[in-house]
């Protein structure tokens, strides 16, 4: 994924805790994510559809949303 996606940017989480969860692009950080609490690393702040505001990596998220097979 790269680097600087603004925020308000949708995204789907691709790994860890929070995988398969989608959510908002809040900031930009530096610090330690949920997935890695002991590393500090670039990352996105990222409001959860749920409300919840997680940092997950910059490689965790992806703007890519597959289509539903279900089109009823």
């Amino acid at each position: 994924m790269p680097e600087g996606l603004i925020r308000g940017t949708k995204v789907r989480i691709m790994s860890g805790l929070y995988a398969k969860m989608t959510g908002t692009i809040d900031s930009n950080t530096y610090g330690a994510t949920v997935d890695d609490p002991g590393e500090m690393t670039m990352g996105y702040g990222v409001i959860l559809d749920d409300g919840e505001w997680v940092i997950l990596r910059l490689n965790q998220v992806t703007t890519r949303f597959k289509r539903s097979a279900n089109h009823h």
